[in-house]
C-alpha cells in the first residue's frame, strides 16, 4: 500500500523483488484466491505504525514479481461534527 506522498505504508525491512528486479518494500503478504477473467475484491487489515493522513493511499497486488492488480481509495477527514 502507498501512501498519498507515493512511500510504502507501515513496512519493515522485507521486500521483495519485481519482474523489473527491483527491490519493493511491502504492508502486507497474504493469499488471494485467483481466477482467470475475473475481477475479484480484496481485503486486508492491519494495524498502522503511524496515524494515516488524508489523501489517496494505493493497494497494489503483484504475483510471481507481476503487478496483477491495483486500487485506489481516499481518505477524507471524518468524525461525527466534519
Amino acid at each position: 500500500m502507498l501512501g498519498p506522498d507515493g512511500k510504502p505504508v507501515n513496512t519493515g525491512s522485507e521486500t521483495f523483488t519485481t519482474r523489473e528486479e527491483v527491490a519493493m518494500p511491502f504492508t502486507a503478504k497474504m493469499p488471494v484466491d485467483l481466477e482467470t477473467a475475473k475481477k475479484k475484491n480484496v481485503e486486508f487489515a492491519f494495524v498502522p505504525g503511524t496515524d494515516f493522513i488524508q489523501g489517496a493511499y494505493t493497494v497494489q497486488i503483484y504475483q510471481n514479481g507481476f503487478l496483477i492488480g491495483q486500487g485506489t481509495r481516499e481518505l477524507k477527514k471524518g468524525g461525527l461534527f466534519s
